[in-house]
């Protein structure tokens, strides 16, 4: 099922995970997950739990994955994003854009971040990255 609205800049393409019973019309991508932790510009270093979140949605702009932590909205984030066919996970710098809760087992929050701009410069998001993301998306959309 793809995503798309007056809001967003990419489309947006669902993201199933085959431990879960949920059907979405459309192309789905499985074993896509996240690590998040806060991304802190002051040099305090936050490390990553271990845990892997959920992704339930993504595009070449930004993701939206499940977690049992809330973030304000407008905080910066850490992603380890793990794509399929990459050896190694993605470092995306991010901000939350919005958070809701759904209610299933058990109360999770669904959670929004637009990426920072791809580049060579510093401070910028890993330009193979963004070549990745296009390129699922292409699968995504034909």
């Amino acid at each position: 099922m793809t995503i798309q609205d007056k809001r967003r800049q990419h489309l947006r393409f669902s993201v199933s995970d085959t431990s879960t019973n949920l059907k979405d019309e459309g192309f789905e991508i499985d074993g896509i997950s996240a690590q998040v932790r806060k991304d802190d510009l002051k040099g305090k270093l936050f490390g990553f739990s271990g845990e892997k979140y959920r992704v339930v949605n993504l595009s070449r702009g930004g993701l939206a994955f499940e977690m049992d932590k809330v973030f304000k909205n407008g905080q910066r984030v850490l992603l380890l994003l793990y794509l399929p066919g990459q050896v190694e996970p993605f470092e995306l710098h991010s901000k939350v854009c919005w958070q809701k809760d759904i209610l299933s087992k058990y109360v999770l929050n669904t959670i929004g971040v637009q990426f920072f701009p791809f580049g060579e410069e510093k401070g910028m998001n890993p330009v193979r990255a963004y070549e990745v993301l296009v390129e699922l998306e292409k699968q995504s959309f034909g």
